[in-house]
């Protein structure tokens, strides 16, 4: 996955003191500061997000900052042993 406009702690901790300025209000919740884009659909996720979500379908996941600002994420496939040595 390339791209992905994955929020890290500054990013989050920024639109968290700019949605009290804009709203005269304090939310923890992570939709309401970050709402799916209306135009692109795009739903963005914290970057545990896609760690945890890659973990349950079985792959590892790894990440490199592109210089965009966005993520990419390298995911390799666990084998089926690796994958399920919890079972």
């Amino acid at each position: 996955m390339i791209g992905e406009p994955a929020k890290n702690l500054f990013k989050i901790f920024k639109r968290f003191i700019f949605f009290i300025i804009k709203n005269k209000k304090m939310t923890f919740d992570f939709k309401k500061l970050f709402p799916p884009d209306k135009t692109q659909g795009d739903h963005i996720h914290r970057l545990a997000d896609y760690y945890i979500m890659s973990k349950a379908e079985g792959f590892s996941c790894n990440t490199e900052k592109l210089p965009s600002g966005n993520y990419m994420f390298i995911l390799k496939k666990n084998s089926f042993f690796t994958s399920h040595k919890n079972l």
